[in-house]
């Protein structure tokens, strides 16, 4: 049985590259509309325009989802599609290293990134999924994280 997304949006944290960017390609051949996002414009427009020259239906949105600004760029998205339906938190970021020689910089690019930025996008795109009475959220992490 082949899975289908067709009308659903999805949005895809860290999606310009890697694991993000393979889910991306999966969730637009399974139909769905996908926002893929990066930190970078330019590799979020890159992503986006190689999967839509393979045919797949993509838009990439620069979103550092670190920042609370990433809540602006949420609404703009909702704005233009009422609802997104389909959340992958993908992005990550690791910063190894010797916990004594971590500075507290470093451990807060992380919590912000790995977590706080889950937190953001949820906040932001979970009433939606309440009101329509349908949403999936899945939450990417790696055993460093």
């Amino acid at each position: 049985m082949k899975l289908s997304l067709d009308g659903k949006v999805a949005l895809v944290t860290g999606g310009s590259r890697g694991i993000g960017r393979g889910i991306a390609a999966c969730l637009a051949d399974a139909g769905a509309e996908v926002i893929l996002t990066s930190r970078s414009p330019e590799a979020a427009a890159k992503a986006a325009g190689e999967l839509q020259a393979e045919g797949r239906k993509l838009r990439g949105v620069a979103l550092d989802v670190s920042r609370d600004s990433s809540e602006t760029v949420l609404q703009g998205l909702l704005d233009d599609y009422g609802t997104i339906p389909l959340l992958v938190n993908n992005a990550g970021i690791t910063r190894d290293g010797l916990l004594v020689r971590m500075k507290r910089e470093q451990w807060n690019d992380v919590l912000e990134t790995n977590l706080s930025g889950i937190y953001r996008l949820c906040r932001t795109l979970v009433p939606g999924m309440l009101r329509a009475r349908y949403g999936r959220i899945v939450n990417i992490t790696s055993v460093v994280a």
